[in-house]
């Protein structure tokens, strides 16, 4: 049922509940300053608490909003025209300013949802028209939805994530071309300028831990991925219309990637483990399609395999030769792993003390078949760092 208000205390205001509702009544104070106001008139308002805490349906009136300000610090609050935060919308902030409906292209507000300062925000605008506003928390690659920019393309973007690096991408599902904006991009960046016509998908990280994949132009066209996510874990790269061209790891701690040229972690592979570009030339890789990064100290060993599956590991930081314990089963396989360092090779020999057969695995993450050296097990080995 609609009603008409024609004045309503100042006294009044709405607590928003989480997702879209309709909002109950509550006496406040009015040095209450987490308030949005929506007037009619000037003397004629409705206040609602702008505690972030999702979306929220003003109740209905008879007349249109014409104004709306904000007393919340550090908070700011996307107008909508349609319930459910749906439709044309608009962006305040506390400035200190009445701001008229009109001028954000609204004809009155039917819901809002306000960001606090723990949210960190990236900012997508048209080249005319209304904002649209997504987080900035890494997630994954998000498609972006943005209704309020009403199909136009995206022409500015502003990154209000302090810490925070985002890879923006011209098509869906995190592909096509792609450039990065960072704190850098904190008051605005055209799209044109870094050869983007529109972005539709998005993938934002932290920036304390990076590591950089760029293309020809490292100063826009760069990839960027947290090395200190999954770690020890295979992580597939998007499909790049490019080829990578240089790496760079930037860590506050000891944090090391090897790289693959195929997905899944497989291929032609090359280790980075200390800051500095790194031209991909120098690992023997022309591109990449997936990293698997760890701390030093995961991995420095010989994995040997029986035929049945039972493993037994062997580090490979060792002087001179090493023997084993005695095993009533034979090995059948031996893989040097993922992020041994470059240079190691470990001699396998078959009986102790390191005599008889032998073989040398020196590929990282390869899994060799013992009887291609002419082997039925190990017994011992000796690794080399070079």
């Amino acid at each position: 049922m609609l009603f008409k208000a024609t004045v309503i205390s100042p006294f009044l205001a709405v607590i928003v509940s989480a997702g879209p509702t309709s909002l109950a009544l509550e006496e406040r104070s009015t040095s209450d300053d987490n308030l949005v106001t929506f007037c009619f008139s000037e003397d004629s308002c409705f206040q609602a608490s702008s505690i972030p805490d999702g979306c929220s349906d003003l109740p209905l009136f008879g007349d249109d909003f014409q104004t709306a300000s904000l007393s919340a610090s550090g908070i700011q609050c996307s107008l909508f025209v349609d319930r459910e935060c749906l439709g044309a919308s608009g962006i305040i902030s506390q400035d200190g300013a009445t701001v008229q409906l009109g001028t954000l292209g609204l004809s009155t507000v039917a819901s809002f949802v306000c960001y606090g300062p723990e949210d960190d925000l990236i900012t997508f605008c048209p080249s005319e028209g209304i904002c649209g506003l997504a987080s900035a928390i890494p997630n994954g690659c998000v498609d972006l939805d943005l209704p309020v920019l009403n199909g136009q393309p995206v022409a500015n973007v502003t990154l209000s994530a302090p810490g925070f690096e985002c890879n923006l991408f011209q098509d869906l599902a995190c592909s096509g071309k792609t450039v990065v904006v960072s704190q850098s991009a904190s008051s605005g960046v055209e799209l044109s300028t870094l050869g983007l016509s529109n972005t539709l998908s998005m993938s934002c990280i932290s920036n304390t831990n990076l590591l950089s994949l760029c293309f020809a132009d490292a100063n826009t066209e760069c990839f960027y991925t947290s090395s200190s996510v999954n770690t020890n874990e295979c992580e597939n790269l998007p499909n790049f219309i490019d080829a990578v061209e240089t790496a760079s790891l930037t860590t506050q701690f000891e944090i090391r990637c090897r790289l693959f040229e195929d997905s899944n972690c497989s291929g032609a592979s090359g280790l980075i483990d200390e800051p500095g570009v790194i031209s991909l030339d120098t690992l023997g890789l022309t591109t990449v399609a997936s990293i698997n990064c760890n701390e030093p100290g995961d991995d420095d060993i010989v994995t040997f395999c029986s035929a049945d599956g039972v493993c037994f590991d062997s580090e490979t930081n060792i002087d001179g030769c090493t023997g084993f314990p005695e095993f009533s089963f034979s090995f059948a396989t031996a893989t040097l792993g993922e992020f041994v360092d470059s240079g190691t090779n470990c001699t396998l020999f078959q009986d102790p003390n390191c005599q008889g057969s032998s073989g040398v695995v020196d590929v990282p993450g390869v899994t060799v078949n013992l009887d291609v050296f002419g082997m039925t097990t190990v017994t011992s080995l000796s690794c080399v760092k070079k």
